[in-house]
């Protein structure tokens, strides 16, 4: 369709008006794209603040059941200490708490580098004599095999090689009390100074015997001792 104006100056205000209405169309639709623009940052906004906040959860909630978070609570992590000497090798050893241990050939021992408020506790494979420090607040604990000795301040020795059928605690000063766990329940013995007791491992028996104290001891100071030589 075509329009014929009587006079420029009619034409000119003609397009003068149109264009006025295009640049309203146009302001109107730059308005509404914002609006939605507007609506969408929003909306995007919202989500990540939401995605972050539920990361934060995830992540703490993971770490603290894992155990990386310590909330209020000292460090459990416990350094083992292992000392072990070859055939014709012995050593003398210092425990954390001030004992002392001498270790004999072929044997090995594990402790931690600090003991616990509650209890001081070593695991022994092989012999050794032991001189603990007396102290009634942390009974000083053994477990050898299947036997658990438990002291408070004393010495004495254990026997206890996994390849051998029979093991044995022998007691120097002081007295001890001896566990034995096996298939019959368990038994608790009592030793007194120049007594041992000797575990049958095969037949899962214990019993109480004397002691020849040279004998029983003198291998953690180098000398050997025959028994009914001639």
């Amino acid at each position: 369709t075509r329009i014929r104006f009587e006079s420029p100056e009619a034409e000119t205000v003609f397009k003068s008006i149109l264009n006025k209405i295009d640049d309203q169309q146009e302001l109107e639709l730059a308005k509404k794209y914002r609006s939605e623009n507007h609506k969408k940052q929003n909306r995007y906004a919202l989500f990540t603040k939401v995605a972050a906040s539920l990361l934060i959860i995830c992540t703490l909630g993971y770490y603290f059941y894992n155990g990386f978070v310590d909330i209020d609570q000292p460090d459990t992590s416990v350094v083992v200490v292992q000392k072990q000497n070859i055939a014709g090798q012995k050593s003398k050893i210092y425990l954390p708490d001030g004992s002392e241990v001498w270790l004999n050939a072929e044997s090995k021992i594990s402790f931690p580098e600090q003991f616990s408020d509650g209890k001081r506790e070593v695991t022994l494979e092989g012999e050794a004599f032991f001189d603990v420090v007396k102290n009634p607040k942390q009974p000083f604990v053994v477990r050898a095999d299947n036997m658990t000795t438990t002291v408070l301040g004393t010495s004495f020795s254990i026997k206890a090689f996994p390849e051998e059928s029979v093991a044995f605690v022998a007691l120097n000063t002081g007295k001890v009390k001896v566990n034995i766990d096996n298939d019959k329940g368990g038994d608790a013995l009592y030793l007194s100074p120049g007594e041992g007791i000797r575990y049958d491992k095969i037949n899962q028996k214990s019993m109480k015997e004397t002691i020849d104290r040279e004998s029983s001891f003198s291998w953690k100071d180098g000398i050997i001792v025959f028994e009914d030589a001639h």
